[in-house]
């Protein structure tokens, strides 16, 4: 595991064995009360409660917690409580009750209005007396979004109990129910649970799991240290972390996924399709066998780092890899045999088939790779399709819960081939770009999940025509994009308004074909139609490096390195 410094050191075994007391006797009484509160039930926040600690001793005997060792508990009981919330839908959180008083029913009225994600932010911001940045790193959503989200709620709170609650603050009537008592002290359960964690891995173990340890680790820093030549070409700092950032994207074949240095742009590693996981340690993808007719699909994971497969589960099917969820273990698969049409959900941790949604026989293709995405709560999915009929586009909401339509978006585009999905969703948003009718524009769509927002209409923003992958979101969780007069600029997924100047990167006769940022915001990556790999500063638009003829077409994601 790893914190949010890409510099921290491991926690040492003599700095573990005084850590885990510690993490107990301030903690363990806090996080339960955030797991009852968030889950409304006990047996179920002891289990996931239970489960953080368990895990957080097991990192720490291993020498494998990178950062703060809080912050790595609390995201760990926060993802085991989200689990438990994903696949048991009788879990519903905190019921206010007859005992209760006023502000604490209207306070958990408030919170009942966030999705999952954002209702453990508000939870732990409000546990934690308004530790932003514990709240963001172990929701998930960040150290901002966490201040924006409890700051929402407590204006809400005021607006329901008429601006003067009787006892206290938001965060006051949050903390105040009385929750039915564990079956141990939460002290007690969190030793017992450090207590059933394996023992340490000694010597070459221990050496070896350091070696395959966060990002992309130190076996692929060595492939492209000592086993790619040098050759005297020139290189860049890039990113974050103490190495440059590590980036993923599609071949020009598009027969696989290709690893490359953002700081000098060479190929570190080439992978099969598939789904990448967010920190970019795993590939999701499939490996298909057909045989007189029938197809059986092997789903994998694969060690980014080693480039080891794991076999999860064989299915029937022509099956691709569509997104995954590592908090809720699941991941999401289409099945060509159908023209797309099948959607399957598989369970991680039991490897079995736990979902299949047949979609309607209008649509066309609405399951296939790189048109489907999840949100970052993993409640729901979009699927961009095509009604040939109509004709028109069509962004599919699926509730994951019980793989169900809940909200269709209508596009007005030219054609499918005229569509390109930002492979992540935005604040409940999905971003596309749509070519559009013959004599219209081409534009950026965010097709909303909430139907109140839908309401108001979609919200657009002009684009490249020419420039149907070059989309991207930064860590300012603004969108870059090609924009009508050919510059990159920003966006705002909330307004699909334009943010500052623009930033001009193609020279003339040449278009940006895809775009990738920096994880500290101050370059952007981009592919040119010639075929050439260009870093610039994300304010100047000056070059600050080159690279002819990479073999990436578009840029998937960007993670920090070491």
């Amino acid at each position: 595991m790893r914190g949010d410094s890409a510099s921290e050191q491991p926690t040492t075994t003599s700095e573990s064995d005084g850590a885990i007391p510690e993490l107990v006797q301030e903690h363990a009484e806090r996080l339960y009360q955030f797991a009852a509160l968030f889950l409304g039930d006990a047996k179920s926040a002891e289990a996931a409660f239970s489960d953080g600690y368990r895990r957080i001793a097991e990192e720490l005997g291993r020498s494998n917690v990178f950062g703060d060792a809080r912050e790595i508990l609390y995201r760990a009981v926060t993802r085991s409580c989200l689990t438990r919330l994903a696949k048991d839908r009788a879990l519903r959180g905190y019921q206010a009750n007859s005992a209760d008083d006023q502000d604490v029913a209207a306070a958990f009225s408030v919170v009942g209005g966030f999705s999952m994600q954002q209702r453990a932010a508000v939870l732990l911001a409000a546990c934690t007396e308004s530790d932003y940045r514990l709240a963001g790193v172990a929701s998930g959503v960040g150290e901002s979004r966490a201040r924006d989200l409890l700051y929402a709620a407590e204006q809400q709170f005021s607006e329901a109990v008429g601006g003067a609650p009787a006892g206290g603050s938001f965060s006051d009537a949050i903390r105040r129910p009385t929750l039915p008592a564990p079956t141990e002290h939460p002290r007690d359960l969190a030793m017992a649970a450090v207590a059933k964690a394996p023992a340490r891995d000694g010597g070459i173990r221990r050496f070896l799991r350091l070696a395959a340890g966060p990002g992309l680790l130190t076996i692929i820093l060595i492939g492209a240290m000592v086993l790619i030549p040098q050759c005297g070409e020139p290189s860049i700092k890039t990113g974050a972390g103490r190495t440059s950032d590590i980036a993923f994207g599609y071949d020009r074949s598009d027969q696989g996924i290709v690893v490359f240095d953002t700081g000098s742009g060479k190929t570190l590693l080439r992978m099969p399709n598939g789904v990448v996981s967010r920190d970019g340690r795993r590939l999701y993808h499939t490996t298909v066998s057909c045989d007189t007719g029938l197809c059986l699909s092997r789903i994998q994971m694969m060690d980014v780092a080693t480039q080891s497969d794991s076999d999860i589960l064989t299915l029937d099917g022509r099956l691709a890899a569509l997104d995954v969820d590592e908090v809720t273990q699941l991941v999401y698969l289409g099945d060509e045999g159908t023209e797309w049409n099948r959607l399957l959900a598989v369970d991680l941790g039991t490897k079995r088939l736990v979902g299949s949604f047949q979609g309607p026989p209008v649509l066309d293709r609405p399951f296939r790779p790189r048109w489907v995405a999840l949100t970052e709560d993993g409640q729901a999915l979009a699927a961009v399709s095509w009604i040939a009929d109509a004709p028109q586009g069509v962004v599919l909401w699926i509730e994951t819960g019980n793989l169900q339509i809940i909200n269709p978006v209508r596009l007005s585009i030219g054609s499918a081939d005229g569509v390109v999905m930002l492979p992540r969703i935005v604040h409940n948003r999905a971003i596309v770009y749509a070519a559009g009718r013959p004599g219209e524009d081409a534009r950026m769509v965010a097709a909303p999940l909430d139907t109140n927002e839908l309401a108001r209409g979609l919200r657009t923003a002009p684009v490249d025509g020419g420039a149907q992958n070059a989309m991207a979101l930064g860590p300012d969780d603004l969108l870059y994009v090609v924009g009508d007069a050919g510059a990159i600029i920003r966006v705002n997924p909330s307004t699909m308004e334009r943010v500052g100047g623009g930033i001009k990167d193609a020279p003339a006769g040449l278009v940006t074909t895809a775009i990738g940022v920096s994880t500290d915001g101050a370059m952007l990556y981009t592919i040119r139609s010639d075929g050439s790999y260009v870093v610039i500063d994300a304010e100047s638009g000056n070059e600050l490096l080159r690279r002819q003829s990479v073999d990436v077409a578009s840029i998937l994601q960007v993670n920090r390195g070491e």
